[in-house]
């Protein structure tokens, strides 16, 4: 066997090994993601897992004061981002559970945001907000952009969670006790940043 053959042979080898190793990290980085977003205490029964977790879309979603954002603009925190209305009842009822949700995961690496798809944006958003003593909440609104048609929100309310890498992992469609304690922990574990 000429000296180029073994070299190629041992570098087509060393190209396997590798392979093999990438692989075998990754599916186990992916079994250590799932652990992490089990849901043991069955805190979400509502929540549809993606058998993949999906990257969240790349355009702009909606606006904050004129200023408009995306999930990339979060990159390094997670994210529950409910899209609710001001004449939707279920979305009434759960905001100021939402609103505590937010104060309850300070400081964790996950958000919450709320993103109202009124019409009519902030000039309802706002003095809703008051009305119901929601003080925590930024006052997203939701833009009309093919982006946000993309996320094919259909119900109200529609719960994304997002992970801190930009993956969506689930949504919730209807309400949840979003301040119930089991539900804190499962989202600082399946969607905060990874230390360490």
């Amino acid at each position: 066997m000429s000296k180029s053959v073994r070299i190629a042979c041992l570098v087509g080898l060393a190209a396997i090994v590798a392979a093999v190793v990438v692989a075998s990290i990754s599916s186990r980085r992916q079994a250590v993601e799932a652990a992490a977003c089990a849901d043991p205490d069955g805190a979400l029964p509502k929540l549809t897992r993606h058998k993949t977790v999906q990257a969240a879309p790349a355009g702009a979603v909606f606006e904050d004061r004129g200023r408009e954002l995306a999930f990339a603009d979060y990159r390094g925190t997670g994210l529950v981002v409910n899209f609710w209305a001001t004449w939707c009842a279920p979305c009434v009822r759960e905001l100021p559970d939402l609103d505590k949700l937010e104060t309850t995961l300070g400081g964790s690496g996950v958000r919450v945001l709320a993103v109202s798809t009124d019409r009519e944006g902030l000039s309802v958003v706002e003095p809703f907000f008051a009305k119901h003593g929601i003080r925590n909440l930024p006052t997203h609104v939701a833009l009309r952009s093919p982006t946000f048609r993309g996320l094919q929100i259909t119900a109200m309310p529609t719960t994304l969670l997002i992970d801190a890498e930009g993956r969506e992992i689930g949504r919730l469609v209807g309400v949840a006790e979003w301040n119930d304690p089991p539900i804190a922990k499962f989202l600082k574990a399946c969607l905060a940043p990874t230390r360490g």
